[in-house]
């Protein structure tokens, strides 16, 4: 850094060292992102860039910590000795990335590293807090309970969509099943069509969902009245149901 870059930058970290409040925390940032965008208008290279980046890193994590001690995200409980103010002085994408780059210092301190090493970039909070929160992710899919969750999720869609496919399937089946009533209208036929698309399509979906279907309809295709003239073999769909399931999973 040169001499007047030099001084500046230890003015700032002697503020930020001594700040307490919130305004004075978000006096110092926006201080310290003008001088950012005055180096790089000024054309200074990229080590002048990435090291008042990291400074800016520094203030974030204590604007996350403040956010954390005044506006605990979980309890929502005051944690500090002054009132409480009426809302967050900051927006929740605000908070959030605050937040994150105080609690994750070594995903911190990796992001910013990656940045000093890629020629085409510089450290910015935004830069630095984008890696951070893909790392994040990534581990967070390493964890058990998440992958046992989203399972439960994917199964629970399953079952919505068994749901919706039934119900356009009954929906067919009222409207031709009338004692005795024949097809008579081509869009009769587009009905039965359509019961036999719906019946396949709600069995394929219960099978990836984990249920015995050939139980299922075991226990309760007697209830069940079709009357014969719409040619709908039961067995057949559950068969060729079965197989396409197994292929897909």
């Amino acid at each position: 850094m040169k001499n007047k870059q030099l001084e500046k930058y230890a003015g700032f970290k002697h503020e930020l060292a001594i700040a307490e409040t919130y305004e004075e925390i978000k006096l110092l940032e926006d201080k310290a992102a003008a001088v950012s965008e005055f180096i790089k208008r000024d054309g200074l290279g990229k080590k002048e860039q990435d090291e008042w980046g990291e400074f800016r890193m520094e203030i974030a994590a204590k604007k996350g910590a403040w956010l954390d001690e005044f506006f605990p995200s979980k309890s929502r409980k005051f944690a500090g000795h002054q009132k409480e103010p009426a809302k967050m002085p900051v927006t929740k994408k605000e908070s959030s990335r605050a937040r994150t780059i105080n609690r994750e210092p070594e995903f911190v301190k990796e992001a910013i590293e990656h940045l000093k090493k890629d020629p085409r970039k510089v450290v910015t909070p935004s830069a630095v807090h984008n890696i951070v929160d893909k790392k994040k992710q990534l581990e967070k899919e390493k964890d058990p309970e998440y992958l046992e969750e989203k399972e439960k999720e994917r199964i629970s869609r399953y079952f919505a969509d068994t749901s919706k496919e039934l119900t356009k399937a009954l929906d067919c089946v009222t409207y031709i099943i009338q004692g005795d009533y024949l097809p008579q209208k081509k869009t009769d036929g587009e009905h039965i069509t359509a019961i036999n698309h719906n019946l396949y399509r709600a069995i394929r979906l219960a099978i990836q969902a984990g249920i015995d279907v050939p139980k299922v309809w075991e226990t309760y295709h007697n209830k069940v009245k079709i009357t014969k003239h719409l040619k709908i073999d039961e067995a057949e769909i559950i068969k060729d149901s079965i197989e396409e399931a197994e292929i897909i999973n």
